[in-house]
């Protein structure tokens, strides 16, 4: 069970997805992939079936990107989704290699237990292990986790604006 200040450590996994069997990893990410849209169906869309979702994303969808999944007493608690940062812009000069964190979502029965810090902690980790020198993210500004992020040293660099059409 879990509690406030009681989190224990052991009882946390971190797995990267494309480290499991093929099918194993999209039927994963497909009741991920269901439960981001209905979380925000206005921005991501849900799949029909693990079929659609393998089409859809390729065989080789895991070549630029990283997917982990967090459990905490062996239940999916959330997961977190990164790209390898491109510019499609000539102008842009970057020589830093970069990720971009597309969606980093915890269960909200596990929230305020401290279990976010432990998991951006280790994406973090991973990050730089692979040789990455930075992790870009978008944020709602109405969003709890922009603190946490903050606490993580993310700052703002710039602002993005959207309207609906």
């Amino acid at each position: 069970m879990l509690e406030k200040n009681n989190l224990n450590e052991s009882s946390i996994e971190i797995k990267q997805i494309n480290e499991m069997e093929h099918k194993e990893s999209f039927e994963i990410l497909y009741d991920l992939q269901k439960t981001h849209a209905e979380i925000l169906p206005h921005i991501y869309r849900a799949y029909a079936s693990v079929d659609e979702l393998m089409a859809a994303t390729g065989e080789d969808s895991f070549g630029e990107s990283y997917c982990y999944i967090l459990e905490y007493e062996k239940n999916l608690a959330g997961y977190a989704f990164l790209m390898k940062g491109v510019h499609k812009h000539p102008s842009i000069y970057v020589k830093k290699k970069y990720l971009i964190l597309e969606a980093f979502i915890l269960d909200s029965k596990y929230r305020g237990f401290g279990l976010s810090k432990v998991f951006l902690k280790y994406i973090k980790d991973k990050a730089k292990e692979n040789g990455f020198e930075r992790i870009d993210l978008e944020v709602l500004t109405n969003n709890n986790a922009i603190n946490l992020y903050k606490s993580f040293d993310f700052n703002p660099t710039m602002l993005k604006m959207s309207c609906e059409l």
